[in-house]
């Protein structure tokens, strides 16, 4: 691998960790350019799984299909809206 161990950007390209930056910043470029089925809360909410987990966007960027990506990009905002939803609710208490 050319440039050493680093991040995959895009096939055959590597970045370095210096670069971090640059990774986020281009995973969120694409899923707000290329997730046309996607309407704006779920990009933001990509962009919140992203910055809280860079190996999310590094595994979205690494996806040659666009399909495969698209697919991988839904469950991973379904699991994080699934999770939110059991952290708010309550049980119920029985009143008396």
């Amino acid at each position: 691998m050319a440039g050493g161990y680093g991040l995959s950007l895009t096939p055959g390209v590597v970045l370095g960790f210096q670069n971090l930056p640059e990774c986020i910043s281009r995973a969120i470029r694409m899923v707000e350019e290329q997730e046309v089925l996607l309407d704006d809360q779920d990009i933001l909410k990509a962009v919140g799984l992203f910055l809280h987990n860079l190996s999310l966007a590094m595994a979205y960027l690494a996806f040659r299909r666009k399909g495969l990506r698209s697919k991988r990009m839904e469950q991973d905002i379904s699991v994080d809206s699934e999770a939110v939803a059991s952290q708010l609710s309550f049980p119920m208490c029985p009143m008396e």
